[in-house]
């Protein structure tokens, strides 16, 4: 699970006005993933065959929202999308003129309030690939 507790619609809806990531939901997510670990391990070392793969997506996430610049970034408080702090999904569309898009969505690492650039995703992909090839056999 990705650090939730970043995302800018959940800092907008439960920061309490804090532009901080929330601890206490990143906690959640991180719990989450371990338990996923542990049960992950238990299939693979009770079911003969079975081979699941956990890759971290939170801490190369969590990087890249808390030192954007290192990875290009010059945002990643705001999303790309009308206000970056509520909009998501359909309403965020390219051809919708009705909330207007940033002009560099390259430089954001959210494009809306809750999903990644096409640039952070990017980057992701690149990180769970290399995470992930050495244990693929």
């Amino acid at each position: 699970m990705i650090p939730v507790g970043c995302l800018p619609l959940v800092i907008t809806l439960l920061g309490f006005g804090n532009n901080q990531c929330i601890a206490s939901i990143n906690h959640l997510a991180t719990a989450f993933n371990q338990k996923l670990i542990v049960t992950s391990e238990f299939l693979n070392n009770t079911l003969p065959g079975l081979r699941l793969l956990v890759l971290d997506f939170y801490t190369p996430y969590f990087d890249i929202i808390t030192r954007p610049a290192i990875y290009g970034f010059s945002e990643s408080r705001r999303a790309c999308c009308g206000t970056g702090l509520y909009e998501a999904s359909i309403i965020c569309n390219l051809n919708s003129n009705s909330l207007g898009i940033c002009s560099n969505a390259s430089k954001y690492v959210f494009w809306d309030a809750s999903h990644p650039s096409q640039d952070a995703s990017k980057i992701m992909a690149i990180n769970l690939f290399e995470q992930g090839k050495s244990l693929i056999p």
